[in-house]
């Protein structure tokens, strides 16, 4: 993210309807667009449990390793 034009950014996200969370101080937190046309809602998003950017990446990579 470009924090140096961040309220810009997070302006246009949330006319457009995305899930925008951010922690300002930190220069953290995520950008979520969920496809009306697939019926998801931010409530089954969040029951995946799922982590989005490294974090998600790491955890995927953690469950998989743990597999094995």
């Amino acid at each position: 993210m470009d924090w140096d034009h961040i309220d810009r950014n997070e302006y246009f996200y949330k006319k457009f309807d995305f899930e925008v969370n951010l922690n300002h101080e930190e220069r953290d937190g995520n950008i979520l667009w969920i496809n009306p046309s697939k019926s998801g809602s931010i409530e089954d998003y969040q029951s995946l449990n799922y982590k989005p950017g490294i974090a998600g990446l790491m955890q995927e990579l953690s469950e998989i390793e743990d597999k094995f």
